[in-house]
């Protein structure tokens, strides 16, 4: 039987765009131990699914032990739907079965925010230098049809950031939490998807999302929010931006519903990138008409525990909502979630 493709290496291949894919050649089959030997010195595997590859053996006799070949056992039956094939690389486990492959090496943390990133708008891949010089310019890649966009920044550069459609719905994750009961990981993984609050488009909304709105007990301010939340503009508001709606990355109401607040993540490389051509002056003169207030937040904001407490206070202060006092046991969450929040999110699940 040809090993499956898990864990940190089938993630990493969920993160490849297609414009990537599109210029590899197909894998050797990797059932013997001298292919699985070689294998990471193959130009495809190390584009598509890192130096270490992991994968997945239903019994102690696959177990080759060929260098740079992490095998993980897996025994009695697997979760439905749990495969994939890829006409490149092989058999990969399902997005939903590679997010459960991780709980078992990774924190809540971790996983929650590898769930983010499949549940998302985004992705996140940098490129070898050989390829790329390989890589189509973004008109091309929308003229062939790949779907996937990259992200410049401010200077014009390709960035590490690439926009997409979802690759697995938020429910998905609730559902597949249920059925997987009783299996190794699976503690993890429920705790890493009661996490994930919204559709994100960026790291960065990530990083606001569960700082802002995980409970106290888990790191986060406590703030009950919405993400990607579409603000319907009125007559007054389009003339001023040109469009019909606007998108709030963090959307957050009063209690009793008289106050309204977006929250704007303003990373440079996703507000340049993406070419909205609105000014941050005029998106809140078109929100403030609509008498929503809004508030920026940077990156810079979001490491500190000091600034982020003084905006956090703003924001309830926004909503007449007074902060619940922090125990020491509440500081310290709060110091792990930043801690696994403030690594490069390219080196997420990294494969090792």
């Amino acid at each position: 039987m040809e090993p499956i493709i898990c864990g940190p290496s089938a993630f990493k291949y969920y993160r490849t765009p297609p414009q990537v894919l599109a210029l590899c050649h197909e894998l050797p089959t990797i059932r013997n131990r001298a292919a699985q030997t070689a294998l990471p010195n193959n130009p495809t595997a190390q584009a598509v699914l890192g130096t270490t590859i992991h994968s997945l053996i239903s019994t102690r006799s696959q177990h080759t032990g060929a260098v740079h070949m992490k095998q993980h056992l897996w025994e009695g039956p697997r979760p439905s739907d749990c495969e994939f094939e890829d006409p490149i690389v092989g058999t990969l486990t399902s997005p939903l079965f590679t997010l459960l492959t991780l709980s078992r090496e990774y924190t809540a943390t971790e996983v929650a925010m590898a769930m983010y990133e499949l549940c998302g708008k985004f992705t996140v891949y940098a490129p070898s230098k050989e390829l790329e010089a390989l890589l189509p310019s973004p008109d091309d890649a929308r003229k062939l049809g790949f779907g996937w966009q990259r992200v410049v920044d401010p200077r014009g550069m390709p960035s590490s950031l690439w926009m997409r459609e979802p690759l697995v719905e938020i429910h998905e994750l609730k559902d597949f939490a249920e059925d997987i009961k009783g299996v190794r990981g699976a503690r993890t993984f429920s705790a890493a998807a009661d996490m994930v609050l919204g559709v994100t488009r960026s790291p960065l909304e990530v990083k606001a999302a569960m700082l802002l709105g995980l409970p106290r007990t888990k790191g986060g301010f406590g703030f009950l929010l919405e993400t990607d939340r579409v603000i319907r503009l009125d007559a007054s508001a389009r003339s001023i931006v040109g469009k019909d709606y606007l998108v709030a990355d963090l959307y957050l109401e009063s209690s009793d519903g008289t106050r309204a607040l977006d929250i704007e993540c303003q990373g440079a490389v996703v507000h340049s990138g993406l070419g909205a051509a609105i000014s941050d002056a005029d998106r809140t003169c078109a929100v403030e008409a609509m008498g929503i207030d809004l508030l920026y937040l940077t990156e810079n904001q979001l490491r500190s525990g000091h600034k982020l407490e003084i905006f956090a206070g703003l924001v309830g202060d926004k909503l007449g909502q007074k902060l619940q006092q922090r125990t020491d046991r509440m500081r310290r969450k709060e110091n792990e979630l930043r801690f696994h929040l403030s690594k490069g999110w390219e080196g997420l699940c990294e494969v090792s």
